[in-house]
């Protein structure tokens, strides 16, 4: 059990590591990519049969774009709404007279 551990750690590492250095060797490879920059005319190109790597283009792991937030204020305009009948109810229900009949009873 311990060997197929080590194992699946080797491979893993090897799997994570494989396209680093794949692109750290292609810096010592003594090639160079040209770019086109003739747009105004239509014309073809010899096609680059030993290197296809500067096509894939290697984004970074972390983009923060912060939002500009402005603060919004609201106004709140309250009515006084008087309710002329709340003078002559001075019944408070308590908590214990909402209740049902004992369900398992």
């Amino acid at each position: 059990m311990n060997l197929i551990k080590k194992i699946f750690l080797v491979f893993t590492a090897v799997l994570l590591l494989l396209p680093s250095s794949v692109s750290f060797s292609h810096i010592f490879t003594g090639h160079d990519h040209t770019i086109c920059d003739n747009y105004a005319e239509k014309h073809y190109h010899n096609k680059a049969l030993d290197c296809e790597l500067h096509k894939f283009h290697k984004n970074s792991a972390l983009t923060i774009n912060f939002s500009a937030f402005e603060p919004v204020i609201i106004q709140v305009t309250q009515e006084g709404i008087f309710d002329y009948y709340q003078f002559l109810n001075e019944y408070e229900p308590l908590h214990f007279d909402l209740r049902g009949p004992p369900f398992f009873a």
